[in-house]
């Protein structure tokens, strides 16, 4: 994929997320803001996994840190 279609996925999975949100409720409030910015925090960390997930011997202790990461983000 080249940088230009990773970009645009990401913009787009972001889109998906916003745009849903503004379908559910016409009123936003912080709680929904909340959650939309979890949302597109998980798909960062999810983006950091897989590209140091390549070469996972190397990037195991940084892959480790970064599920933590992740599993805080779930937690709140």
């Amino acid at each position: 994929m080249t940088p230009k279609e990773k970009a645009k996925e990401l913009i787009h999975r972001f889109r998906v997320i916003t745009i849903d949100k503004a379908l559910r409720s016409c009123n936003t409030t912080s709680e929904a803001m909340e959650r939309t910015a979890k949302e597109c925090a998980l798909i960062c960390v999810d983006e950091i996994i897989d590209a140091l997930s390549s070469h996972e011997w190397q990037n195991r202790n940084e892959i480790k840190g970064w599920q933590e990461v992740k599993q805080e983000i779930e937690k709140l």
